[in-house]
């Protein structure tokens, strides 16, 4: 493995990537620079109190740890500091390059500078942030019957430039989130957020006798109050069935269904049933694990996704794992095992990995379709894949390295299309 070293002193900086453990280096300090000024509200006043975070535009882009970008969604980024009693702040012991500075009070406003040069031991000073008011967003929350509901949440969750962040935010239970605001509407099912600043967001609307509604895209423009939004819920579709291997119940699995609502994981009963509510009508992803299997760091899972239609209406049955497939054994030769090292086999008229776009739901719901079964290599490069049906496939390889403890998901959202053994398989009756 290799790691990015840096050092921060009176001193001097100095920072070296990609360095291999064991390796010898010298790192030649560079005289710091450092980053000052003052936020004012839309009065020329100054704000005590302020939040102020600094970004460096130059690692802007660059892929995100799992911890970073979990700590971006969840409101919790280390750095950020608060303006003193009249308005001032300052960052030191900065490297040359781009910075852009973001304040926001929850009082007075939000607002950013534009990207400001440092030099190798310069001090910008005097940089003034003015903040802007935010708008107010309020509305109505409806049931399906269009009467006003009462105690339902309402939420703003922000869309940034992060594709990574965005993507997992979707499938992070909404009230552990960042928001740029959040309210409980009131008897007459009416809400209101107070200074939202210009943006887009996820507004997101959820009780627990409906459906979650979601608005992937509700864009906030500076200046231009929001009112007499009209958001309806709709009663919520029901998925219920039974997990069997070999015609047993399995008891304990996980069921994990993926909509455009985000992700409902449940666990199987004695006998192997399992039912889920309020699910928001419309295409859903749904499989079951074995979860005494993770303890192995995840070898021998198992992956055999159905994609379902949920309504409204009636509830969809749905039988997993089911009798009448058979077991496909194998094992890789002649090659390196990466980190994570996957067997998939994929239906030959479906859609194939390499046109695979994780940010676009329905684009993943297609692949899903065409995935017959998939499993994870043991690190003897022994796989098996359990009660698949007889038919038609193709056998795909696919084969990667990185830090299962702390993975990089920009990394994952680009992982190979490729996959490294690709070939056709008959798989019969017996």
């Amino acid at each position: 493995p290799v790691f990015d070293l840096s050092v921060n002193a009176e001193e001097g900086i100095a920072k070296q990537p990609a360095v291999a453990v064991g390796a010898n280096v010298t790192l030649k300090l560079s005289p710091p620079a450092s980053l000052s000024g003052f936020v004012v509200d839309s009065a020329g006043d100054p704000v005590p109190g302020c939040s102020v975070r600094l970004t460096n535009m130059d690692e802007a882009g660059k892929v995100s740890s799992f911890i970073s970008v979990m700590q971006g969604i969840l409101g919790a980024q280390p750095g950020g500091q608060s303006t003193d009693a009249n308005g001032a702040f300052e960052f030191t012991k900065l490297a040359a390059g781009s910075y852009v500075v973001k304040a926001n009070s929850a009082a007075r406003g939000t607002a950013e500078t534009g990207p400001l040069s440092v030099s190798v031991g310069e001090d910008v000073t005097g940089v003034q942030i003015k903040l802007s008011p935010g708008v107010t967003v309020s509305g109505l929350v409806v049931g399906p019957d269009g009467q006003p509901v009462r105690g339902a949440t309402v939420q703003l969750g922000p869309i940034t430039q992060d594709m990574a962040a965005n993507l997992i935010s979707a499938f992070v239970p909404s009230g552990v989130l960042k928001t740029a605001g959040s309210t409980t509407t009131n008897e007459n099912g009416e809400f209101s957020i107070n200074q939202v600043a210009p943006g887009s967001y996820r507004l997101v609307a959820s009780h627990g006798d409906f459906a979650k509604s979601i608005e992937p895209d509700f864009t906030v423009a500076a200046g231009q109050d929001i009112s007499a939004h009209r958001i309806a819920l709709s009663k919520g579709g029901e998925a219920l069935g039974n997990f069997t291997i070999d015609g047993k119940p399995q008891a304990g699995a996980m069921v994990v269904m993926l909509g455009e609502a985000g992700v409902e994981v449940v666990q199987t009963d004695s006998q192997g049933r399992f039912d889920v509510r309020g699910l928001t009508a419309g295409p859903h992803m749904i499989a079951a694990f074995d979860p005494s299997r993770f303890a192995s760091g995840g070898a021998g899972i198992q992956f055999s996704p159905q994609v379902v239609d949920i309504t409204d209406s009636d509830p969809t049955n749905i039988s997993l794992g089911g009798t009448g497939g058979v077991k496909v054994n194998g094992a890789l030769e002649n090659g390196d095992l990466g980190t994570l090292t996957l067997v998939a086999l994929r239906k030959p008229d479906g859609t194939p990995l390499s046109g695979l776009d994780l940010t676009n739901f329905s684009n993943l719901l297609e692949a899903m379709r065409s995935l017959g079964s998939q499993t994870v290599v043991g690190p003897d490069g022994v796989f098996s894949l359990e009660n698949v049906p007889p038919g038609s496939y193709t056998l795909e390889v696919y084969t990667m390295d990185f830090d299962q403890s702390n993975p990089d998901i920009s990394a994952l959202i680009n992982l190979p299309r490729t996959p490294a053994y690709s070939h056709p398989l008959e798989i019969g009756p017996d």
